[in-house]
């Protein structure tokens, strides 16, 4: 078992069916080519801060209007929210991880990324868990959310999300550090595959414990709604 696989050649196209729309999202959807995976996280990225900058907007509008009318005071919150959010897990981590995941390779001449599925299933786990936390924050969840099993499926998403930036941020260092060409020692490794390497390292030490402090707070707002229903008749 090793930690490469290298990437399917597609099909040589015959009767036309194999180039059409549906092949070449599923041959994007599936692939494990390092390039089309960090294309993958960097463009979803960008799409996500033409959100977060809408929101920013928004939000700088509500702050210079004195009598407060732009945005409804039950929503300002989860807007912030959604803003500080989407800022961090849905634009900036993403965006400089697929960076990473398409360039890093090819700097310290891999012949492919290390464990590719894994950092695939990392986007697919990614993108999913912010999905949840953002239709969680538009659903009135989130801190100080008034539903509460909105308020579940926020630390839920955001679990999700954490997990799967693990992985590809796990996929990203085991690369640049096992994976590189004869010769290519780490002194002799790019600044932009070292500020990866160093970006990833940081978030396999950070990420698992946030993620602790996302399970701990999702028994306490759980067992806090049991409580609830066994002492309020």
């Amino acid at each position: 078992m090793t930690t490469i696989d290298t990437p399917a050649r597609p099909a040589a196209l015959g009767d036309g069916t194999v180039g059409t729309f549906v092949a070449r999202a599923a041959d994007w959807a599936t692939s494990t080519d390092h390039k089309k995976i960090g294309r993958l996280y960097a463009v979803t990225g960008l799409l996500a801060a033409v959100a977060v900058a809408v929101i920013g907007a928004l939000l700088g509008l509500e702050r210079t209007d004195d009598a407060g009318n732009v945005l409804d005071g039950g929503a300002l919150l989860q807007l912030f929210q959604l803003h500080r959010v989407g800022l961090v897990f849905a634009m900036a981590i993403p965006v400089t991880l697929g960076v990473a995941i398409a360039i890093a390779p090819m700097q310290v001449g891999a012949r492919a990324m290390a464990f590719p599925r894994l950092a695939l299933t990392g986007f697919y786990s990614w993108l999913g868990g912010i999905t949840l936390t953002i239709v969680a924050l538009a659903a009135n969840g989130g801190i100080g959310g008034g539903d509460a099993q909105m308020v579940d499926m926020f630390l839920a998403g955001l679990g999700l999300t954490v997990l799967g930036l693990l992985a590809s941020a796990a996929s990203v260092a085991t690369t640049v550090l096992t994976t590189r060409a004869p010769g290519v020692t780490l002194r002799r490794v790019p600044f932009m595959t070292w500020s990866a390497l160093v970006q990833s390292l940081a978030l396999l030490v950070a990420l698992p414990v946030m993620f602790g402090a996302i399970v701990l707070l999702f028994v306490d707002t759980r067992d806090a709604e049991q409580f609830e229903a066994e002492t309020i008749p």
